[in-house]
């Protein structure tokens, strides 16, 4: 599912785990840039926060999901990912 804001401009990159401290700070500076981003995140109450920081889009799915992936990336130019931290050995 996507969920627009009031305006779609092209090209629109794809930000995967854009819910997070992380994610949310890279969205601010894509967005301050002047790029669309269509934020991807599995739980849809997060959209309000998200569009109000300037994500162009919502897409609601799980990224385990084919199907959701691909369409979370349908339209999109690019895409970024925002890996989670990981624990050094």
């Amino acid at each position: 599912m996507i969920i627009p804001n009031d305006a779609d401009r092209s090209p629109m990159l794809l930000l995967t785990g854009a819910n997070g401290r992380t994610g949310r700070a890279i969205l601010s500076s894509l967005v301050a840039r002047d790029v669309q981003v269509r934020a991807f995140v599995r739980n849809p109450a997060h959209a309000d926060d998200l569009l109000a920081l300037g994500a162009a889009q919502i897409a609601v799915g799980d990224m385990a999901s084919a199907i959701d992936a691909a369409t979370a990336v349908g339209g999109c130019s690019t895409s970024a990912r925002r890996w989670p931290r990981t624990k050094s050995t």
